[in-house]
């Protein structure tokens, strides 16, 4: 990552969507939803991506303001197809993996159904839902179940090059999962009968 330095304090400046952390690109993104004026949008979004307060943006070289301007229209444009699909990821020390979607419980279903509904803002949570730390019991090796509200917190630092490959990986097992599911309408065409 590139770094601009400003009295002797070097600042992040991020080169890709998956240079931030979960809870910076939820809110960059509802910034590119807000009605906000240009310089505004901009000091905001600079704080946002690198940590340097609005009394010292002035004080940014024009190469780095430069720099820091066409990265951020890269980080818009940047698409989570960019980034390779992962079935499990580590953060703090431990190891996420995608929970078994065929035998996915009602509940966790219905409560993935809820979190979907409010986009980007819950997207700690739906990783929470989708992916979850494995434990050992008498049973062999199960997921943890402790409650997705809980573990979704850890989520706010993560990676987004984590996050990413993460839901790239989801979407494609979702999408080998719909290909495998029956085609027939006949249990349609009995229930209307």
């Amino acid at each position: 990552m590139l770094k601009a330095n400003i009295n002797g304090t070097r600042y992040p400046l991020p080169e890709s969507l998956g240079d931030l952390t979960l809870s910076q690109f939820i809110e960059f993104y509802n910034l590119l939803e807000a009605d906000l004026k240009t310089d505004e949008f901009e000091k905001r979004v600079i704080y946002l991506l690198t940590g340097i307060p609005y009394n010292l943006q002035n004080s940014l070289s024009l190469k780095d303001y430069k720099t820091l301007s066409y990265n951020i229209s890269l980080i818009a444009e940047d698409k989570f197809e960019n980034y390779f699909p992962k079935y499990k990821f580590k953060h703090h020390g431990e190891t996420y993996h995608l929970i078994d979607l065929e035998n996915m419980s009602f509940g966790t279903y219905l409560d993935l159904n809820n979190e979907l509904q409010n986009g980007f803002d819950n997207l700690p949570q739906i990783i929470a839902i989708l992916f979850k730390r494995k434990k050992w019991t008498l049973k062999g090796r199960q997921f943890d179940d402790t409650d997705y509200l809980t573990v979704a917190s850890y989520f706010n630092n993560l990676p987004m090059y984590k996050v990413l490959g993460a839901l790239s990986f989801f979407l494609f097992s979702l999408n080998l999962y719909s290909e495998t599911l029956p085609t027939s309408s006949t249990g349609q065409e009995a229930a209307t009968s």
